[in-house]
């Protein structure tokens, strides 16, 4: 299944640049073979996809820029946190179904590769981007779903589990339609049922800076406590089975919830100050260090979206800092030590 997408997905790109020429649409499916029983393909969505030769390769690019820092934070001697500065985003991407900008879903890309090359058996994504992940959670339910379905003797890989947490704006896309299964989706919170763990919670308005960080403190810090409960009851399900546990917590790091980010993605004006991502990547590396969890510390951090430069390059100065140094945070919890002037 994946590769017919891939090789459907180098004809477009291959062909591309001559449709483009010609004013044709480069997002028109092929006629190929796409196996028995393979019913017409759904139309791809023209508004926020986008090919051209060098697609493929920027997308390769990105996977291997993802792989790359999963093979480092799994080895002994090296670094435990990794952040990923790669294009086009993946979280909207289901899968077999691309949207939103995101034509291969990075994230799941890296967690597979994980479990199949590291022992990785369970795996947290946290999406702090301002649209909902809705591809990233089809694809952590998916396999969850299988998961639980699958056979004693099933091969290690098929038996792990993925938890979904994500923090986002209900009004934006997917959802800025009111489509009511995209709603639902972006609102579902499961708390470990049926192989299940996926927690959404949404962003809310604010006026000072003392508002967002009572919000941080009662909404958003929800799903760092879902999260953290999600990799420790994984973590004991497979000790007391006489199985090895091997964590690591992804992050869908988009920042187009930034405050500096442009109007057109923030015409809901539901956004975070700058100071946000620090603090929030302080507490992810608090949790990842924790004895119970079985991550021992790996974070693979991969940009998802961000599209003003201010946005992105304040965003991610912040998100780095977090990432770099967690030393004073844990001498000192009060959010206020921390107000950088970007």
């Amino acid at each position: 299944h994946g590769t017919k997408w891939m090789e459907e997905l180098k004809i477009m790109c291959d062909t591309a640049e001559a449709k483009l020429a010609t004013n044709g649409k480069e997002l028109q499916r092929p006629d190929m073979d796409r196996g028995p029983n393979a019913e017409e393909p759904p139309k791809f969505h023209e508004g926020d996809l986008y090919l051209c030769a060098e697609s493929l390769e920027a997308m390769e690019g990105a996977l291997g820029g993802v792989c790359d820092a999963v093979d480092a934070v799994f080895k002994a001697e090296g670094p435990k946190r990794a952040f990923v500065a790669i294009r086009p985003p993946g979280h909207h991407c289901s899968a077999s179904y691309p949207s939103g900008f995101c034509w291969v879903n990075n994230v799941h890309v890296g967690i597979m590769h994980g479990i199949l090359n590291h022992g990785l058996t369970h795996a947290a994504i946290i999406d702090f981007d301002l649209h909902h992940g809705d591809g990233s959670q089809q694809i952590a339910w998916q396999h969850n779903s299988r998961s639980v379905k699958a056979a004693k003797n099933a091969a290690a890989w098929k038996k792990t589990s993925i938890g979904y947490f994500s923090l986002h704006d209900i009004h934006s896309y997917p959802c800025e339609t009111g489509d009511d299964e995209k709603v639902m989706n972006a609102s579902i919170c499961i708390d470990n049922a049926h192989g299940q763990n996926v927690w959404n919670v949404h962003l809310q308005p604010w006026k000072t800076d003392d508002e967002f960080w009572a919000l941080y403190e009662s909404k958003y810090t929800i799903l760092l406590e879902k999260t953290r409960s999600y990799l420790i009851t994984q973590a004991e399900r497979l000790r007391a089975a006489g199985q090895n546990a091997k964590a690591a917590i992804f992050l869908s790091a988009g920042f187009d919830a930034s405050e500096w980010e442009g109007a057109g993605m923030q015409r809901h004006k539901v956004n975070v100050p700058t100071e946000f991502y620090a603090r929030l990547t302080r507490d992810v590396v608090r949790t990842a260090a924790e004895v119970g969890t079985a991550v021992e510390g790996r974070i693979i951090s991969v940009l998802e979206g961000g599209y003003s430069d201010r946005a992105l390059c304040s965003g991610i100065m912040s998100h780095v800092c977090g990432l770099a140094g967690a030393s004073a945070a844990e001498k000192n919890h009060n959010h206020n030590q921390y107000n950088p002037s970007w």
